[in-house]
C-alpha cells in the first residue's frame, strides 16, 4: 500500500547515507532532512517548469508552502506522515 511506497522512497535515500550501500556518493549535508511526497506534477502548464524544463523554484515555494512548513516539523520529518501518506 501507501506505507510500502514510502518505505520505498525512505530505502532509496537511505542507502546514501552513512552505513548505506551508496554512503560518501553525496555530502550528507546534501541529503534531505525530510521529504516530501507531493501531489501536483510539475509542468509547464502549471508554471513549475520552464520552458527548457527546468523546475521554477519560486513557484514550487509558493505551491508547496504549507507542506514546507509543515516539512520542518516533528511529525512532518516523518516520511510515513498523513500528508505523505494522503499524496499518493
Amino acid at each position: 500500500g501507501k506505507k510500502a511506497q514510502l518505505s520505498i522512497i525512505k530505502e532509496e535515500v537511505d542507502a546514501y547515507r552513512p552505513g548505506g550501500k551508496k554512503a560518501g556518493m553525496f555530502p550528507e549535508r546534501w541529503l534531505p532532512a525530510s521529504i516530501i511526497v507531493g501531489d501536483t506534477p510539475f509542468t509547464e502548464q502549471n508554471g513549475m517548469l520552464n520552458t527548457t524544463m527546468k523546475m521554477v523554484r519560486g513557484k514550487v515555494e509558493k505551491f508547496y508552502a504549507d507542506r514546507i512548513e509543515y516539512a520542518m516539523t516533528v511529525e512532518g520529518k516523518d516520511i510515513m506522515n498523513q500528508k505523505n501518506i494522503d499524496s499518493l
